[in-house]
């Protein structure tokens, strides 16, 4: 792959990455999601999550392709290298987490999102890729 190629994958994934959780906005006892930003004030969220159970290439484009098919979701990927990280841009009034997380059981009785991050946006961003762990 040429430098500059891989120079302007680099800064997009950090800009699209959004915001760095502050302490006060990170996970609380007893709750299963992460929450970054004015949930409750913001036109669009941005659900990111790790895919558990699926482990063909073929489930996981199929999970992709459902979540991108469900009402009130824009954008939605699903990296195919482990440790198999997931993104969803939605409209929290067409559709909420445990909706995204239902249609993902559905299309694969195995699978399972964990490690859930929600944050706000004031927009739907024209690329999306899902955040980057090593494992």
């Amino acid at each position: 792959m040429h430098k500059g190629a891989l120079l302007v994958l680099a800064l997009s994934t950090i800009l699209l990455a959004g915001p760095i959780c502050s302490a006060e906005d990170g996970l609380k006892k007893n709750e299963s999601i992460v929450k970054v930003g004015d949930i409750d004030k913001a036109p669009y969220l941005r659900l990111d999550f790790n895919l558990k159970g699926a482990t063909c290439v073929t489930c996981i484009r199929r999970v992709a392709k459902h979540l991108r098919q469900t009402k009130g979701v824009f954008k939605a990927d699903i990296s195919i290298i482990r440790p198999y990280e997931g993104v969803v841009v939605f409209d929290p009034q067409k559709t909420n987490v445990e909706k995204l997380s239902s249609e993902i059981t559905k299309e694969e009785k195995r699978a399972s999102a964990g490690d859930l991050q929600l944050t706000a946006l004031t927009s739907v961003p024209s690329i999306v890729l899902p955040r980057v762990k090593t494992p």
